[in-house]
Order: structure tokens, then C-alpha cells, then sequence
């Protein structure tokens, strides 16, 4: 899986259900390490540094370098993130997590709304508490791509990495 930032913050945060997921998942004992895109991860840094101060920033960004795979935004993700950007509207943060999982064929952990449009090309898994779930509303802009149905919408998205890596791509633009 791809984590985005919001569902680590939440970890720290304590809010749960979120928090007790994602504590799960960072103490595996096995299996592979979460990716995260360095975006993303300096997303939770900065977070982290802003509510509980710089050493405890530096203290638990060591930790979590330790169980992630914290991945470079590459030219191929950057790309893909770019058309995600031009298409939907939603933070450059959360377009790189949104590429990353795409580049990946694996579902964006995540619970930030913006993440969790009904009209996203990439699976998610949705982390938010029951109690608080909002009908999510669709975030591509208006005359973007308006001529391409999903799987259009998806391939487009998709088609810079899809030249260089045409195996990883076929789940990642099913809707989940």
C-alpha cells in the first residue's frame, strides 16, 4: 500500500480508527514496508514539528524512516502528478500520493476528502471514523477532460508511466 500524510498525522494525533491502523501497520514484525512519497513524508514532518515541537519532528521522522519506503518523487510520478493536478482539485501534496499509488497499482491509504472523490482513478483505502464520513464530492474541475468517461480519464492519467511500466498500471485505475 501508499500511505498519504493525513492517515500518519492521525496516528499521531491519536484519532482513531485511523491511528490504531496505522499503528498496526508500522509494527509488522513482516511483509513489506509501506511507500510513501518524500512529499508526503515531508507533509508529516512539518505537521509533526508545527504541533509537538522540532525534536520531536526529528525524533519520529528517524522512527518512521526506519519502517517506510520513503520513495522520491521521480520525473515519472512528478508527471503523473501534474496531470492529476490539471485534472482534480486537490493540494500538490495529495496529487504526488494519488501518483504514487498509481505508480504502485495499490491503494492510497488515506481519509482526506480531497483523496476520496467519487470520481478518482485510483483505489483508496478509506481511514476515517464510521461516525464521520461525509458524502466525499467530486473534485474534477469543470471542463477538464469532461470528454473522457473514467477509464478514458484513468489511461490519460496513467499513460506517462504506462509507456515505461504497462504491468503495474492495469489495477491501479480501477475504481475501488
Amino acid at each position: 500500500m501508499v500511505l498519504d500524510a493525513w492517515p500518519v498525522i492521525e496516528h499521531y494525533d491519536g484519532n482513531d480508527p485511523a491511528a490504531s491502523e496505522v499503528r498496526h501497520l508500522l509494527r509488522r514484525p513482516y511483509g513489506p514496508r509501506p511507500v510513501i512519497n518524500a512529499v508526503n513524508f515531508a507533509e508529516i514532518c512539518y505537521s509533526l514539528a508545527n504541533r509537538y515541537g522540532t525534536n520531536a519532528a526529528e525524533r519520529e521522522s528517524q522512527t518512521l524512516q526506519a519502517v517506510l519506503r520513503i520513495e522520491p518523487p521521480g520525473s515519472r510520478t512528478a508527471l503523473v502528478a501534474s496531470w492529476i493536478k490539471h485534472t482534480y482539485e486537490m493540494s500538490l501534496g495529495d496529487t504526488f500520493a494519488a501518483a504514487t499509488a498509481i505508480r504502485h497499482g495499490v491503494e492510497l491509504w488515506t481519509g482526506d476528502a480531497e483523496l476520496l472523490c467519487p470520481d478518482r482513478v485510483w483505489a483508496v483505502h478509506d481511514l476515517r471514523h464510521p461516525d464521520k464520513l461525509a458524502t466525499p464530492t467530486p473534485r474534477r474541475r469543470p471542463g477538464r477532460l469532461e470528454h473522457l468517461d473514467e477509464p478514458q480519464l484513468g489511461a490519460f492519467i496513467a499513460a506517462p508511466l504506462a509507456r515505461l511500466h504497462p504491468r503495474r498500471l492495469g489495477p491501479a485505475i480501477e475504481h475501488s
